[in-house]
């Protein structure tokens, strides 16, 4: 019941921070993780210890999966070599560097504890990148890297760290045996993860309750993590791949299901990532205390030095296979502000914390994983560390160097929503001709005009500039359906208060004007 209720008390937390983040200006992850130490200091709470394997099964399917089945696939074919460079030379890079500084300045870290470390660190998160320059409008081949390099770096940081982890557990290290194993449990997850996707595809075209739909979207990257697992397969590759095949296959959902499926994965990833942040947080003053033996100066500096390392090699790489890339293509006009941007956008966040929070608490023998404690804080260290230092420069980077969408995407979303709105004003013509009686509905020709009256607004937009007649004539439209929306809203509760009408049917009527205010706020765009 403890634990029930602390992670119910953290959810509140969670809450309250997010509301509060955005006045004081500092990435929401780094306020989190502040929340943690402090909850961690108070004394009388009880202590969270959860069990590591169960950290990683609970956070990392899920998120995988969300990341594979929303990605813009279109995007990162047509960028696929710098997100493969990015994704997995750049990382093992990152691995073998970091686990090369922290055996020579750690005492006491043996090659696989210093390439546990690496492989932890080396992981950049796209999403802490995206959130905090949500506003800016970067460019979309850049966020479209950006998020590709997100995407696949997880299994190779995810393969590299569990191999890493079971040589630490077992005793004994064989870069040969690590070789073939890296490649079979990868070429085996990602057969797995084709048949499955197959099969939750077929299973969900026989499924007809949104209820059931969701739920069984929810299941999904867990049932597929479990049997990848149990075949000696990597469940992160297997989970990945199952992600992007159903993300391929959008009419497998009602439109009913899709609209509860955003919502709840909406819902379920916030309170995820947040969940991460404040149990990273929480780990922070226990750790510190058990390190009491150790000079905390000489292990600040070990944190600085990696967590410059990781920043380093970061641009080092990027900057080297864009020279080079010029070189073979003899080009100087290539676009530096945003090479700058990508090399600076090193963020490390959800998948170190996840990893660092599921390192084992004892090897085969029995004794304690050793060095855990130092590399949670140097870990958490990093996080913290790019966090602060990248992201709260990122934005001032972006706007010094010029780097922001030229409209490509608001052209594209236009010419889809024209063409759209042709192709139903044609089938609406095929209709009448059809059935010459609907003619006479007046309620055709009310639904051909708000079609034709999109056709101006969204030709403009194509063009780069806007239809101000036609602007100001759907801004006074839905002032006015705003204003009968919730005049209908205050006449619905008011039936509901004098009895007059049950919860139920005030519930139904409210979910119809719900939807109505969306598709209209969706139309305005």
């Amino acid at each position: 019941m403890a634990l029930v209720e602390t992670f119910l008390g953290l959810i509140v937390v969670l809450g309250v921070v997010a509301l509060l983040a955005p006045r004081m200006r500092v990435p929401l992850s780094v306020i989190l993780v502040a929340a943690g130490v402090i909850i961690a200091l108070v004394p009388g709470l009880p202590t969270l210890e959860l069990d590591p394997g169960i950290v990683f099964f609970l956070f990392v399917p899920p998120i995988i999966y969300y990341a594979a089945f929303f990605s813009p696939w279109r995007d990162l074919r047509e960028n696929v070599r710098p997100i493969a460079l990015l994704a997995s030379a750049l990382v093992l890079t990152t691995m073998v560097s970091v686990a090369v500084v922290a055996h020579r300045i750690l005492p006491g870290f043996s090659w696989p504890l210093a390439f546990v470390l690496g492989a932890i660190v080396s992981p950049s998160d796209a999403v802490a990148v995206v959130d905090i320059l949500k506003d800016l409008r970067l460019p979309r081949r850049l966020v479209s890297i950006l998020k590709g390099e997100s995407l696949l770096n997880d299994p190779v940081a995810i393969i590299s760290y569990r191999m890493s982890v079971a040589a630490v557990v077992a005793g004994t290290f064989s870069l040969w045996q690590a070789g073939v194993a890296f490649l079979f449990v990868a070429a085996g997850g990602i057969l797995v993860g084709l048949v499955l996707g197959w099969t939750a595809a077929w299973l969900r075209t026989h499924l007809n309750n949104p209820a059931i739909e969701t739920t069984a979207s929810i299941l999904t990257p867990y049932a597929a993590f479990l049997v990848a697992e149990k075949l000696g397969v990597s469940g992160v590759l297997c989970v990945l791949i199952v992600g992007i095949y159903l993300g391929l296959q959008p009419r497998l959902a009602s439109s009913v299901a899709r609209l509860q499926l955003t919502a709840a994965w909406g819902t379920l990833l916030f309170v995820m990532n947040g969940l991460v942040f404040l149990l990273m947080g929480m780990q922070i003053p226990p750790v510190v205390g058990r390190l009491a033996g150790h000079s905390f100066v000489n292990l600040a500096w070990a944190a600085v030095v990696i967590c410059l390392t990781v920043i380093g090699v970061r641009f080092a790489w990027v900057f080297a296979n864009i020279c080079y890339s010029c070189a073979m293509a003899r080009r100087r006009d290539f676009p530096w502000g945003e090479v700058v941007v990508t090399a600076w956008t090193g963020m490390r966040g959800l998948d170190s914390l996840i990893t660092a929070l599921a390192l084992p608490l004892f090897v085969k023998s029995g004794a304690p994983f050793p060095e855990r404690d130092r590399i949670l804080f140097i870990t958490a260290c990093v996080i913290l560390g790019t966090l602060l230092l990248q992201g709260l420069t990122l934005p001032a980077l972006v706007r010094r160097l010029g780097v922001s969408d030229v409209g490509q995407e608001d052209r594209e979303e236009a010419e889809a929503r024209y063409l759209a709105a042709q192709a139903a004003l044609k089938r609406i013509q095929e209709e009448m001709d059809h059935d010459p009686g609907l003619s006479a509905e007046g309620s055709v020709e009310q639904l051909r005009s708000r079609y034709e009256a999109r056709l101006p607004r969204y030709a403009a937009k194509m063009r780069g500039g806007r239809d101000e007649r036609s602007e100001t004539r759907v801004d006074a439209y839905h002032r006015l359906l705003n204003a009968a929306i919730d005049a209908e809203r205050q006449t619905i509760l008011m039936l509901r208060d004098q009895g007059r009408i049950s919860n139920d049917v005030m519930h139904r009527i409210e979910r119809d004007l719900d939807l109505e205010e969306a598709r209209h706020a969706e139309e305005k765009t």
